[in-house]
């Protein structure tokens, strides 16, 4: 035992930082961090990106200070490295992350015999890396990796490890005939993750839609048609609208005793995927909003009517975004509480106040329509 166990000590052990010590992609952390604190520079990055990846990690660096202390760390991993340390191994970081912030994650935890980072010029990742190690080190070497940029590494190590892999490197190890030592593993179910970003629990708020309709009667297709469409409408645009502004508060939240569970927080669904969501979620909403709107205009002026009574002219139209045209449906007597300007990043209940998505606005305005 002893005598196997000696050669591993003595090889360094390199383990990348970005999904694999950290959950998330610190990257895009620091990007959503920018537009967040500096969104004038924010809008600088196409232009960063053009001279390349790394100097786009360093201009980003130096401009925003991620909180290292409440990265989503993967706790099996860093126990695993802590207990190597304690045994005398030597422990690199061995990163694509600018040196900037790879210093400070390095003193932070104060395991880390080195680290290797991008420089602004060279975007450390990949056989970039692997050149990197090979002039580091005179012999062989341990990697932890977790994705398909890691491979190279992984395929050179003496043992390769890996930490919460994805799909695509765990079907490449697999065509490759390499099987890892060792997976550290710390994420949360992927479906219940999603349930819980998207709050699909405060879909409930939405089904009073569909009260008008019961209440008068009017079960009909076209009816129950475009009551689910308006449904889907709210459901996901509200759904965008609680990514955005998780994403947006990831720092914050990782600093609250509660807040720091929730899925883009922790680390358990990346922030990359989460801005995808939000995006597809807010076109498939804004998609079934216009269509809901033409389907009406297409129905004739009695079913019109019907819905919208010419003799009912105190109306009040409430969206909690743009007017979006609701001022052709309170016609010249009604009135709208809606957003005429930019939205802004904060709790849900500050946010409604500042734009007047109150119980006493609404009253106040309803009032006003109704003489």
């Amino acid at each position: 035992m002893a005598t196997t166990a000696a050669p591993a000590l003595q090889r360094p052990l390199c383990v990348d930082l970005d999904g694999t010590l950290v959950k998330s992609d610190t990257l895009v952390d620091s990007l959503l961090l920018l537009v967040r604190s500096r969104p004038l520079d924010a809008l600088k990055t196409p232009l960063w990106a053009l001279r390349g990846k790394a100097n786009l990690k360093r201009e980003v660096t130096t401009r925003v200070t991620l909180d290292v202390e409440h990265l989503p760390y993967n706790r099996p991993l860093l126990e695993y490295l802590m207990g190597q340390k304690g045994d005398g191994r030597k422990l690199y970081l061995a990163t694509g992350a600018d040196a900037g912030l790879a210093d400070r994650i390095a003193r932070h935890l104060n395991i880390f015999e080195g680290v290797l980072s991008s420089d602004g010029t060279t975007n450390l990742t990949g056989s970039n890396k692997l050149a990197g190690f090979r002039s580091r080190f005179a012999g062989d070497f341990d990697y932890i990796g977790n994705a398909r940029p890691d491979l190279p590494l992984l395929s050179a190590a003496t043992t390769p490890m890996l930490a919460n892999p994805d799909l695509g490197l765990r079907m490449a190890l697999r065509a490759r005939g390499l099987k890892p030592q060792r997976t550290f593993t710390d994420r949360a179910n992927g479906l219940r993750t999603f349930i819980k970003a998207i709050r699909v629990h405060q879909w409930a708020k939405n089904s009073l839609i569909f009260l008008p309709m019961l209440l008068a009667h009017h079960l009909h297709t076209p009816v129950i048609l475009a009551a689910a469409i308006a449904f889907v409408c709210f459901s996901l645009c509200a759904s965008a609208t609680y990514i955005v502004n998780d994403l947006l508060d990831i720092e914050a939240d990782r600093q609250h005793p509660r807040k720091r569970k929730r899925a883009f927080a922790s680390g358990n669904l990346s922030a990359g995927l989460g801005m995808a969501i939000g995006t597809v979620f807010l076109a498939v909403s804004f998609a079934a909003a216009v269509a809901s709107f033409h389907l009406f205009e297409k129905q004739d002026q009695a079913y019109k009517d019907s819905v919208l009574p010419p003799s009912v002219e105190a109306r009040v139209a409430i969206e909690q975004g743009a007017e979006f045209g609701w001022d052709r449906y309170v016609g010249l007597k009604g009135k709208t509480v809606t957003m005429a300007s930019f939205g802004a990043s904060a709790p849900l209940a500050d946010l409604q106040k500042k734009f007047g998505f109150t119980v006493d606005n609404v009253v106040k305005v309803a009032r006003e329509v109704m003489g």
